[in-house]
């Protein structure tokens, strides 16, 4: 259905401002919570939810909430997204597009 995107964006979007989410002024699909002290950030993707903060129990909160209200699969920490490859470790997160460099240099036999 051409409306479902919409409605479900529509519904996503009432939730996270009940909740006290933000919506970002400069992209439509980031919303932030933020008490001065610590902070939570959506990413919104199609029907994902990328979900980063600076405290383990406020996120934890809001998985619990949306929990209550939608039916979803927690998948974990990021390892993988939009083409972009992410190890996550004590030392810090760091990207790469190693895999799609591999591809472009495969489709061209370099």
């Amino acid at each position: 259905m051409k409306q479902a995107p919409r409605a479900w964006y529509r519904r996503i979007d009432e939730f996270l401002t009940k909740l006290g989410f933000v919506k970002s002024l400069s992209e439509y699909t980031i919303y932030i919570k933020d008490n001065q002290v610590n902070f939570v950030v959506i990413s919104l993707y199609v029907d994902y939810l990328l979900v980063i903060g600076s405290n383990y129990e406020l996120i934890q909160q809001f998985k619990d909430d949306v929990l209550q209200v939608f039916e979803m699969t927690n998948l974990g920490e990021m390892s993988f997204f939009l083409g972009i490859e992410v190890k996550q470790t004590n030392g810090g997160i760091f990207i790469s597009q190693k895999k799609y460099a591999k591809e472009i240099l495969e489709k061209f036999s370099m």
